[in-house]
């Protein structure tokens, strides 16, 4: 029977509760909205399955001999690239699996718009899929409903964070099932912030704006393909009308980048490496003209980590509509900075921040911890920018005038030997 002595060796995975035969496992919030397993000791027959299918206490670290494969990728499918977050990978091979009468699993938004992942098998349903969600997903039974399709010769693609699929492969392994029909997806993941502070969020937004939430997209395109997509947040309500903030001005995102509302297991992952056990890890690329020293790469493309054949194949077979360039695995790595392998610093008055969220107005917690800063530059500065913005050319000299020197400095960073430790179950 698992005992949880430490909150950081926790990712809510959720493989012990899909592997308890007795249904003595339960994911039951805390405090701070995160879920944990909680056992019913009179139903627990001590199996000791649910210490054995745990990825935290099982994984192993072996040093990595073969480097993933360095992709960046953007769909053909203008609608995939609509909907994405980025370059639309993720939507195009799932297009493909689910033409192929396969089966997908992903994060989606539910009526109440809580995050939880679920099964689609029809192609009209993959844009609940689409684009990130930045909170904690619920993988409920998937593992179980996936290892069925499996046992059945079905195709599956399941894509999560690092640590679910970590465990979905833990849990298939232990019940013996093959994985020849399964494709594994992770994201390049900064951190699960928690899922009370969505719903205090949405309670805000509603009391505010005195009207009902909808539907949020937290990565919004703003702009025309050939620029980059500034991450802005928006919120539709029930009237009719939404409201649009850039991340770092909205609240949630404000919480969110500041490194004060993620999992206590975030901030020391055990699964941020650079070579990892699914086919594929996908995520932003913030400097792909530079990367590739083309300037007729689009601006918002994926970055793409090969680590099986099976995910080469994937990302360079003409049937999964992608269009991808081959690049220098650690030049890409080094730019994207080292949320690839690093886990990120929590902020030293998170204790606090989450003792407040729930009894304190989400304005003035974000008020307090993270104060709106002044603008320091004049009105008619401001204006001279947008419209520079708005002119193509000089749009793209002005870009990477300003991004070159960051370019630059990221170049030099040096990645540590363990970052090439991969974990293996």
């Amino acid at each position: 029977m698992i005992e949880l002595k430490n909150k950081k060796d926790c990712t809510a995975c959720g493989a012990c509760y899909n592997i308890c035969a007795q249904q003595c496992i339960r994911m039951s919030s805390d405090d701070e909205g995160f879920l944990y397993p909680e056992i019913d000791t009179d139903k627990c027959v001590q199996c000791g399955l649910c210490e054995q299918v745990c990825p935290v206490i099982n994984g192993k670290n072996e040093r990595f001999g073969d480097k993933p494969a360095a992709y960046i990728a953007w769909s053909n499918n203008s609608k995939f690239l609509e909907e994405s977050t980025s370059g639309g990978v993720f939507a195009s091979i799932a297009a493909m699996l689910l033409q192929k009468n396969g089966f997908v699993y992903g994060a989606a938004y539910n009526k109440d718009n809580v995050v939880e992942h679920i099964e689609i098998s029809k192609l009209q349903d993959l844009k609940r899929l689409n684009r990130s969600k930045y909170v904690q997903s619920n993988t409920q039974k998937t593992y179980q409903s996936a290892a069925l399709h499996l046992r059945n010769k079905e195709k599956v693609l399941y894509s999560g964070t690092p640590c679910q699929i970590y465990g979905l492969l833990s849990y298939l392994k232990l019940k013996r099932i093959s994985t020849e029909n399964l494709i594994t997806m992770d994201v390049i993941c900064h951190g699960t912030p928690s899922p009370k502070l969505l719903k205090e969020y949405i309670k805000w937004q509603e009391k505010d704006k005195k009207s009902n939430v909808t539907s949020i997209a937290m990565r919004e395109k703003r702009h025309p393909r050939r620029y980059f997509s500034v991450p802005v947040t928006k919120v539709n309500f029930g009237d009719g009308k939404s409201s649009e903030l850039a991340a770092n001005m909205d609240y949630y995102g404000r919480f969110f980048l500041g490194e004060i509302s993620s999992r206590p297991s975030c901030y020391s992952c055990s699964f941020k490496t650079i070579g990892r056990i699914s086919d594929l890890t996908i995520g932003d690329c913030w400097f792909s003209r530079a990367i590739t020293g083309r300037t007729d790469i689009p601006f918002d493309v994926t970055l793409c980590l090969a680590h099986t054949e099976k995910g080469k194949e994937l990302l360079e077979c003409a049937e999964s509509g992608l269009t991808t360039v081959l690049v220098d695995l650690e030049k890409a790595v080094k730019c994207n900075g080292g949320m690839i392998y690093k886990s990120a610093i929590p902020d030293n008055r998170r204790a606090e921040f989450f003792k407040e969220l729930g009894d304190t107005p989400l304005d003035e917690l974000a008020e307090k911890y993270f104060p709106t800063e002044p603008k320091h530059e004049s009105w008619g500065l401001h204006k001279i920018k947008e419209l520079i913005k708005m002119l193509p050319v000089v749009y793209e000299k002005y870009y990477f005038s300003n991004k070159k020197k960051e370019f630059d400095n990221r170049c030099k960073r040096v990645i540590p030997p363990e970052a090439y430790v991969k974990k293996t179950i």
